[in-house]
Formats: C-alpha cells, structure tokens, sequence
C-alpha cells in the first residue's frame, strides 16, 4: 500500500488482527481505525477495533457482561470462577487457574500460544511460574 493511498479494509482486519492476538493492542486499533477511514461499515475492522479497546480497557465500557472475553478478562485478573464455554481453551487455563495446578497452567498456556493468544499464554505462564514456586503447592517425586 502506497504512502496516502486507502488501505483495504480487510487487509486493515488481519493488521489488526494479528497486532492485537500479538500483544501490540495499541498497532491494533490503529490498524482498524485505519480501515474504518476508508471504509466505515468494515465489520471486520469494527470488530477488531472493539476488541482492542476492550483489552486496554480504552473505551471505558469493556466487554457486554455476557461476553465470553468478559468472562475470560476475569480469569486474567485472578477470578476463575465465571463460566466460560466448556472445553474451550479459555476454560481450560480458567480450571487450572482454579485449581492452582501448575501443570496445567503450563499446558493452558501452550494452548494458548499455539492458537495466537500470545498475550494470554504469558500470563498464564505467569500464573504459573507463581503456583509452582508457592512452598503450598504440591510436588510430585
């Protein structure tokens, strides 16, 4: 794309897209907004651009309560216990969260990587170095 040029709006999704699911929330809304300029009924880049704000929380309003990343946000802040959809990988990292399993949070995490979450494989990873360093936790010989 050429200095000045439109940007396509779906090449401005998977931009967006892919700084986002990077970590770079920021790149990512700027991505999006960039594909809204030139295309302001873009669903792709309007639904990228909402993901962004949710995650830096720069909308002020988050994810609609029933959300399913609503419910994940409370996994990342430490709270497990809200639903998520069964057998998901989100669930998966909320169980081990709740169990403190180490372990699990470990493998939570590869799953998270291997599907380009790579935010929330590094806190799960996070999460579980401090299960496993915690005296509390239990150890298998």
């Amino acid at each position: 794309v050429a200095e000045g040029e439109p940007v396509p709006a779906g090449y401005a999704a998977v931009r967006a897209r892919f700084a986002r699911l990077g970590g770079a929330v920021r790149d990512a809304a700027a991505w999006a907004r960039e594909g809204l300029r030139w295309a302001p009924g873009d669903a792709g880049c309007a639904a990228e651009l909402a993901l962004a704000q949710a995650e830096s929380d720069e909308s002020g309003q988050g994810f609609a309560e029933g959300d399913t990343y609503a419910r994940y946000g409370a996994v990342r802040a430490g709270e497990p216990a809200r639903a998520l959809p069964a057998g998901s990988v989100l669930a998966q990292h909320a169980e081990a969260l709740a169990r403190r399993d180490g372990d699990a949070l470990d493998r939570a995490a590869i799953a998270l990587a291997e599907r380009g979450f790579l935010l929330f494989a590094a806190e799960a990873h996070a999460q579980a170095v401090r299960v496993h360093r915690d005296p509390r936790a239990g150890r298998r010989s």
